[in-house]
């Protein structure tokens, strides 16, 4: 628990069950490089896997496969500049237009920043979508992440 990035809270709630999709749910890929270290020898008596988890292990493997996954450091790139056209523009269209009309288009549209920002700082919040953890780290404060 001591080298856990996160606090101890979640490995205390799930102790001594099945975490495998909490896990891939909360964790990059490249985090299962640090799994072996922190084996503790110890399974799980009597486990049996339900057919829905076998169902979602499988999809979860095509996923993989598919590079669904795998960072891809353009996208992120691009989200940061439609947000700050999208902030140019409903800036420009509130100062300069007296219209009714474009300043509830304008409100529009910082809305729909406002949510595609909170999804940039919510995803940098739970995974590695930068090249660098200290990049990371800025795009979430950036984007009003925690």
């Amino acid at each position: 628990m001591k080298t856990h990035p996160c606090d101890d809270i979640p490995l205390l709630n799930l102790a001594g069950q099945d975490v495998t999709y909490a896990y891939i749910a909360l964790h990059p890929p490249a985090a299962w490089n640090h799994l072996d270290k922190f084996f503790n020898g110890y399974y799980l008596k009597d486990y049996t896997v339900s057919d829905v988890s076998k169902d979602c292990r499988k999809l979860y493997s095509e996923f993989k496969k598919m590079g669904l996954f795998d960072k891809k450091g353009h996208g992120v790139l691009i989200s940061v500049i439609f947000i700050a056209m999208l902030f140019a523009v409903c800036v420009y269209g509130v100062l300069y237009s007296e219209s009714c009309l474009i300043h509830l288009v304008c409100g529009g549209l910082m809305g729909f920043l406002w949510i595609q920002s909170g999804w940039l700082g919510h995803d940098s919040g739970h995974y590695q979508i930068m090249i660098d953890r200290k990049f990371n780290r800025y795009a979430q404060i950036l984007s009003g992440g925690s």
